[in-house]
């Protein structure tokens, strides 16, 4: 480490053991850190009108705390949260901290740095910086003597909430995404699989799975609306969407109506986009729009080897002979981990008659099938067999297989036009009750056949005696 790295680093090192020491003592304006002060324990700042809070949180029943940017009074809303990946175990003896250089640094209770706004390699902004909460929820680092230069904000680095005021888009000098990405689960905020960002060489926003599967889509922006979604723009709380394209970059901006009715946009846990309200006449902060329209038409929502049902209150099960990968989320409702075999199919292990298929029934096939040429459903069972890679056929005006983990299995009604058949490959031994039930199911018909055959012999006797 050369002498300049070295004076640098024991200088911040003893500001820092100043900070802890005193930071009892330290008193700082209701939305604002000045540079060297820090934020600790319950210790928050508020927003000017009293609007957003910033501070430690705890979510749900999790053990962990978090930098998180909420409404003051409206529970459980929060909009913004710095260390998603990095929880910390006790906000007493952690702090945000501002140093001089304009870097705000969360140090944990091992005074390690856990999040930070700049890399400490990077040179002084200014002598004199503050961090303030705005208004519209926006955490800001400015020159103290000029509030307009702003050195970092929140807006730039969205979590899973766009407010008004915010972008979203495309920054082509950094080449960074403002996107939007779901919390977990309700305890763990660290992104989920999901993404909302603007497609890269259209002005259309993008739904995303694993960042690479495209799920929904708002349509292209025509100058005043997206196609597929003018409500948005046409609403009554949402006035001037405005989308820009430059050489700086893309984005995309709105503003509120009312002043009185605060608006956000959530990428919820479920993989939905969705509008919210909440003012003094709705408490509860109200969902008023989302797409898409339901948990099922989000890909990817019961994970892998999965199936999903809109008419259940558990809306994902795990398709027979599976079982939940990660059984911890499964149970806190996140079902990205998806399922796993129970057995694993013999064909991987040169046995494969072994493994056999179980019928379900009355859904909607899942993605990325592929067409294999059989006259029949018994080549096409054949052929699925001898490749230990199909996972599932159906036999439906062609051949249908599927290779690798199935996703969007989805159940439908009884009624549904739209129900098709799915022969889902597994081990033989995963199959024994399925096999009972079904014989079972075959005696019970033949007899209640057997039956009314009889019944129509009876009939035809005795229509013949009435005619003697």
């Amino acid at each position: 480490m050369d002498m300049s790295r070295r004076k640098s680093f024991i200088s911040q090192s003893v500001l820092l053991l100043l900070c802890f020491t005193f930071k009892a003592y330290t008193s700082m304006a209701s939305n604002t850190i000045s540079p060297g002060q820090s934020l600790s324990g319950n210790q928050t700042i508020t927003s000017p009108g009293g609007i957003f809070e910033l501070g430690f949180f705890t979510p749900g029943n999790s053990q962990n705390h978090y930098i998180g940017i909420w409404y003051k009074n409206l529970q459980k809303a929060v909009v913004w949260v710095a260390n998603r990946n990095q929880p910390v175990s006790d906000p007493s003896s952690s702090a945000l901290h501002l140093f001089q250089n304009g870097n705000l640094t969360l140090l944990n209770q091992s005074k390690s740095a856990v999040w930070s706004t700049h890399d400490h390699s990077l040179p002084v902004f200014s002598n004199s910086t503050k961090a303030m909460l705005l208004d519209n929820g926006n955490f800001v680092i400015t020159d103290a003597f000029n509030s307009s230069v702003i050195i970092w904000q929140s807006f730039d680095h969205p979590t899973d909430t766009w407010l008004p005021g915010g972008k979203l888009g495309y920054n082509k000098v950094t080449n960074e995404k403002l996107t939007l990405t779901p919390w977990r689960s309700p305890e763990n905020p660290a992104p989920g699989i999901f993404s909302l960002e603007i497609q890269q060489n259209g002005t259309s926003f993008l739904l995303l799975y694993n960042g690479s599967i495209m799920y929904w889509t708002t349509g292209p922006w025509t100058g005043k609306i997206f196609t597929n979604v003018p409500e948005i723009q046409l609403n009554h709380y949402v006035t001037n969407v405005t989308y820009v394209s430059n050489e700086m970059g893309s984005y995309v901006s709105y503003a509120a109506v009312n002043p009185n009715v605060f608006i956000r946009y959530v990428l919820d846990i479920s993989g939905q986009f969705k509008a919210y309200k909440w003012g003094k006449d709705f408490p509860e902060g109200n969902s008023i729009w989302l797409r898409p329209s339901e948990h099922c038409e989000v890909y990817g929502f019961c994970g892998a080897s999965s199936i999903c049902n809109q008419q259940q209150v558990h809306l994902c099960d795990c398709l027979e002979g599976f079982q939940p990968k990660s059984p911890k989320y499964w149970e806190l409702a996140d079902h990205t981990d998806g399922c796993v075999r129970k057995v694993p199919l013999q064909c991987s292990a040169g046995n494969g008659g072994n493994d056999t298929f179980v019928v379900v029934p009355d859904v909607r096939f899942p993605e990325n099938s592929k067409t294999l040429a059989a006259e029949n459903i018994n080549e096409c069972r054949s052929a699925c067999l001898r490749n230990c890679s199909c996972t599932a056929f159906a036999y439906d005006n062609g051949c249908l297989v599927w290779t690798g983990d199935l996703f969007n299995v989805q159940q439908l009604t009884l009624d549904a036009q739209v129900g098709k058949v799915l022969h889902l490959r597994i081990a033989a031994s995963e199959a024994i009750g399925v096999k009972k039930e079904s014989k079972t199911l075959w005696i019970v018909i033949g007899v209640l056949g057997g039956f009314v055959a009889v019944l129509l012999i009876i009939a035809d006797l005795r229509q013949l005696k009435a005619h003697w």
